[in-house]
């Protein structure tokens, strides 16, 4: 079975998108990671066997959030992409602690619910 890719995943990170709302009704902003841990479980679970969690220290330069960062992107004009500072930010993921490696992470909202 291939891998799972971006655009397999995309329907589903546009549901998680559309499910974060604040206590006032808005649209919130989402890290990859959060997205990730908001998948079904099954999606969730084979993104992270095929890819592994990634994050500071792993090595990984192609993990799990990284297809879900990607299937957000593929959205094109639905979705608001701001960065985030990850300077002692952690995670958690699949109950798992992550942190991100890179310096700023992109984050995600739809522009419309």
């Amino acid at each position: 079975m291939p891998m799972l890719m971006p655009s397999k995943i995309k329907t589903n990170v546009r549901k998680v998108l559309r499910e974060a709302k604040s206590n006032h009704g808005e649209l919130c902003f989402l890290t990859a990671y959060q997205i990730l841990d908001r998948l079904p479980k099954t999606i969730k679970a084979r993104l992270i066997r095929e890819r592994m969690l990634g994050g500071k220290g792993t090595g990984k330069r192609y993990a799990a959030a990284s297809v879900v960062a990607d299937a957000a992107e593929l959205l094109g004009k639905e979705v608001e992409v701001r960065y985030l500072d990850t300077d002692r930010l952690s995670l958690v993921v699949n109950k798992q602690i992550v942190e991100p490696s890179a310096v700023q992470c992109a984050i995600f909202r739809l522009t419309e619910a």
